[in-house]
């Protein structure tokens, strides 16, 4: 296997915001980060920290290698972004959101380059010339998620989005109403590994 080579996104991050993997104790942070965004977006919460950790325990999810975590200079979580390839599929899932009010900095970019490194790991695994194309669903349809998912080359499809299999994607959907969102996709391919 080889060794992918990329730039990391953590160099775009403001001063003095940290970028790490999560541990099982900050599934309260997460959740607390998560009902503030639900809340921003919605105007209701209801995920509780038993739920995710429950999903961090999903067997093939590992979020020491599958997730990451922005948090501010006070030590405030302010982005989460975690990969689903736990089935080998050519269509994994990302999802992840960013505080309210850190929107605008960059930590949504950081966040959305990481899982598309991560994901292409999964490359290595699929039969050659299956398409491979990861996909996403915003957390809620607001011109600068749009953007920021058009900027960085991802796709809407026709269909809105359906139901999720599992993740945190999945309660966050279930935490919200069932206002249509499209779901976005990039395609990518082994030629692209040399990019990064």
């Amino acid at each position: 296997m080889a060794a992918i080579k990329y730039v990391s996104p953590m160099t775009s991050l403001p001063d003095g915001f940290e970028f790490r993997n999560p541990v099982m104790q900050d599934a309260k942070a997460v959740t607390d980060l998560l009902n503030i965004r639900v809340e921003s977006d919605y105007g209701a919460a209801t995920l509780r920290s038993e739920q995710v950790r429950a999903e961090w325990l999903t067997p093939g999810f590992h979020p020491s290698f599958d997730a990451r975590l922005v948090f501010d200079t006070r030590g405030r979580l302010v982005g989460y972004v975690e990969t689903w390839t736990t089935h080998h599929c050519p269509e994994p899932w990302v999802w992840g959101c960013v505080h309210p009010n850190y929107e605008g900095r960059g930590v949504g970019t950081v966040l959305l380059k990481w899982a598309e490194v991560r994901i292409m790991t999964e490359l290595y695994v699929l039969e050659p010339g299956v398409r491979f194309a990861p996909r996403t669903l915003p957390s809620a349809v607001r011109p600068q998620v749009t953007a920021l998912y058009r900027n960085l080359g991802w796709s809407a499809l026709a269909q809105a989005a359906g139901s999720l299999q599992n993740g945190i994607m999945s309660l966050y959907q279930k935490a919200v109403s069932t206002n249509p969102r499209k779901v976005y996709e990039k395609e990518l391919r082994p030629a692209q590994l040399k990019a990064f």
